[in-house]
């Protein structure tokens, strides 16, 4: 390996780490603050505003299925924002047939945003399903997306990234990914060039769709 490589791999490592450093730092921090809620009422449009005003280290627990009319948009996570999604046995429902392209993602983590996705139910059954996008039919993620529990399924994308498409740091500590697909790259995962993937022992990838990277 040569000198000039060696220091660019070094220096990615390095702010890798960083990065990683000051997600804890922020979290440790917020962590007595922290409060659960729950959107009021099971509307699309309720659990967008759950997460417009939810504080920085709060938990949205979700305590039906929410499923999107046609004239929705992405579950957008601000940046800035530090926020868990407890799907409880739940079902976030894009319910999309027909590519929506750069919007069709079920939920969007925007660049400087936390989102951890979890499930305390118990039977885990909860899911984020029917996303149709050109990139990230599931999620799109452009900040930091931990995911922890649930199931990530049953969403495509025409480009890459049926289940996730990722362009920040991406940590996979539980949960599955499973019967998504892509018509181009990445049926489960699509990890762009200058994105960061962690996938923890306990994580269930399964090989789906066009899955070529």
């Amino acid at each position: 390996m040569s000198k000039r490589r060696f220091n660019r791999v070094l220096c990615i490592a390095v702010l890798l780490i960083l990065t990683l450093l000051l997600i804890s730092a922020s979290l440790c921090t917020i962590k007595a603050q922290a409060a659960e809620i729950s959107p009021d009422g099971n509307t699309w449009s309720a659990l967008q505003d759950a997460i417009a005003n939810a504080e920085s280290g709060d938990t949205i627990v979700l305590n039906a299925d929410v499923t999107a009319a046609e004239s929705d948009i992405a579950l957008s996570i601000p940046d800035g924002t530090v926020l868990s999604l407890d799907l409880n046995g739940r079902t976030i429902n894009r319910h999309l047939t027909s590519p929506k392209g750069s919007d069709g993602a079920v939920i969007t983590v925007q660049s400087g945003a936390v989102l951890t996705i979890k499930d305390s139910s118990e039977g885990a059954a909860g899911k984020i399903t029917g996303g149709y996008a050109s990139h990230g039919g599931g999620i799109r993620n452009n900040g930091t997306l931990i995911v922890e529990g649930g199931c990530i399924t049953g969403n495509t994308a025409t480009d890459a990234g049926g289940g996730i498409v990722n362009y920040g740091v991406l940590v996979f500590e539980g949960g599955t990914v499973t019967a998504n697909t892509s018509h181009e790259d990445g049926g489960g995962i699509y990890n762009a060039a200058h994105g960061y993937l962690t996938v923890d022992k306990a994580a269930r990838l399964r090989k789906q769709g066009a899955d070529r990277r």
